[in-house]
């Protein structure tokens, strides 16, 4: 389903308003995984906002763990997207809203999968935070949500969503790339290795695993 067609599925079905939670939340997660396989920026970008959109009329009539979640995914997505800084806060801090609404709803009924996704979402959330310049004018927005994150957090959390889904491409990706952001180099270089084992079953993960081969010396490549 493309931008085009989802745009088509909300307008047969009478406007956002007449469509039920699970349709609503089915054309969401369509948005986000095209977005997943868009061929620009731009196309991409598109994808991510109805994804949003579609997230907060899906939140507003049933606020879960999931809707919270992919709404905090698609920010952060976009937010990674812009070049404008002030853009790239806008949508770090929806992201931050809703992933700290999808704690709360963790501790509603835990699962090994949901504690897995958020701890991958607040590593990811830590190492974008971590790596922005240091500007006084958004320093209120971490203060607030108390997310003053750093990259030895980002570790952290991945390594502990390693522990509960061992294998997992993106994660071990991101976390070698804090190894290497921190120096340390041969933590990266492994944890770069484990990705080009990984299966890719992506276009997001194909790009990452180029990329971690891209890092490694070439007699790890053998």
């Amino acid at each position: 389903m493309n931008g085009g067609n989802i745009v088509s599925v909300i307008s047969d079905c009478g406007g956002i308003e007449q469509l039920n939670y699970r349709k609503i939340h089915d054309v969401a997660m369509s948005a986000f995984f095209e977005s997943e396989y868009a061929g620009n920026n731009t196309m991409r970008s598109e994808l991510l906002k109805q994804g949003i959109q579609l997230g907060h009329s899906c939140y507003k009539l049933n606020p879960t763990l999931n809707c919270s979640r992919n709404i905090a995914l698609c920010s952060l997505n976009l937010a990674e997207l812009k070049k404008d800084l002030d853009q790239k806060l806008r949508h770090l801090e929806t992201a931050m809203n809703f992933f700290q609404k999808s704690v709360i709803h963790l501790h509603e009924n835990p699962t090994d999968t949901q504690h897995f996704d958020l701890l991958h979402l607040k590593g990811r959330l830590a190492l974008t935070i971590s790596t922005l310049p240091i500007e006084a004018h958004f320093e209120h927005i971490f203060s607030k949500h108390a997310f003053k994150l750093s990259l030895e957090d980002a570790v952290k959390c991945f390594e502990k969503a390693e522990e509960i889904k061992s294998g997992d491409l993106e994660n071990q990706f991101y976390l070698a790339h804090c190894y290497e952001l921190l120096k340390d180099y041969d933590s990266a270089l492994m944890w770069f290795y484990e990705v080009t084992t990984s299966a890719a079953l992506t276009e997001t993960g194909k790009r990452l695993k180029a990329k971690a081969l891209n890092k490694l010396p070439e007699d790890w490549k053998q």
